[in-house]
């Protein structure tokens, strides 16, 4: 006896918000072509709460942009936008002046998670840094005027995760006292994680987090490989005349890759070690560049050091 085969559309019996869900797992492209399934279909869409623009499958900057733009004027201005990511991967993608527009308008609707990957610097608008929802914070290539953009984000109280990897930064004349930053501007309350990645004036940036983190700051990581490309490094320390409560009280887990073991990175995990302690594991990775031999002396350099932690772990590869 032969079964009947079902042409019922279970999918589109689902209520609202189990399909934008769905659809949330998609790019926002993606999404809009659901539009032409039907009459229910067509609306849909506009009420994903997470936008995900790819420029990879626009032929060009205009159709791109013209896209993105369409999503703004066709949603519901009172709609919320929980999460937006944006992957410009093309050189002649999106402009950045289209960018900060779209940029500063989610600043607006309660976004909490952004997440720009970008090929080319640009300068993002201030309401970015002063954006009171935001709890995760993704940047890739972008370039701000000085740290205390990007560094204090006093305007992100709740902020918990900050991931910066390719950053550019102007002018970092300000930050040269960590004294003037924790006594001037606001705190980080919720910090949880910090990873700098290819950065310039990366310890700077770090150590500047660390003062603002308050007792909260779980996970660190610092990325050294290629900080050249960025800035002219400097091959020196100046000892902090402070010890960041995180630092001391709270911090777990540190992680230092692309390690050559210069001068200012040995005396860097030095600080660290001897000043965190609750740390539980502290994991080095030296560059790509460093021979077997170096790696060894490295290694006894780095398991000399006094650590506050009686309990912390370094590893070393």
């Amino acid at each position: 006896m032969s079964r009947s085969i079902s042409t019922e559309d279970r999918i589109s019996a689902l209520p609202d918000p189990i399909i934008w869900h769905i659809l949330s797992f998609v790019p926002t492209k993606t999404a809009a072509i659901t539009s032409i399934l039907s009459k229910r279909w067509n609306p849909l869409w506009l009420s994903v709460l997470i936008l995900h623009f790819e420029d990879e499958t626009f032929q060009n900057m205009e159709s791109f942009s013209h896209f993105m733009s369409s999503v703004f004027l066709l949603r519901d201005i009172t709609l919320p936008i929980r999460s937006f990511h944006l992957n410009r991967s093309k050189r002649y993608g999106i402009e950045t002046q289209n960018i900060n527009r779209f940029v500063h308008a989610i600043a607006q609707r309660g976004i909490e998670n952004l997440n720009l990957e970008l090929s080319g610097s640009i300068t993002l608008p201030r309401s970015v840094f002063s954006c009171r929802t935001l709890v995760v914070l993704h940047l890739q290539w972008i370039t701000v005027k000085d740290l205390s953009q990007l560094v204090l984000l006093s305007g992100c109280p709740i902020l918990e995760e900050l991931h910066a990897e390719s950053l550019i930064v102007r002018n970092k004349e300000w930050l040269v006292s960590l004294n003037f930053v924790r006594q001037k501007f606001p705190s980080l309350p919720k910090l949880i994680t910090a990873n700098i990645t290819k950065s310039s004036h990366s310890l700077a940036l770090f150590l500047a987090l660390l003062c603002r983190a308050k007792s909260q700051l779980l996970r660190a990581e610092l990325d050294f490989e290629n900080e050249e490309e960025f800035e002219e490094v400097v091959d020196n320390w100046v000892y902090p005349t402070i010890i960041p409560d995180c630092l001391s009280t709270q911090l777990k887990t540190c992680l230092l890759k692309g390690y050559e073991c210069t001068d200012r990175e040995l005396q860097f995990a030095k600080y660290i070690m001897q000043n965190s302690e609750v740390l539980k594991t502290m994991s080095i990775k030296s560059a790509s560049s460093i021979d077997t031999n170096t790696k060894h002396q490295i290694w006894m350099k780095l398991a000399s050091c006094t650590r506050a932690s009686s309990t912390c772990k370094l590893l070393f590869d």
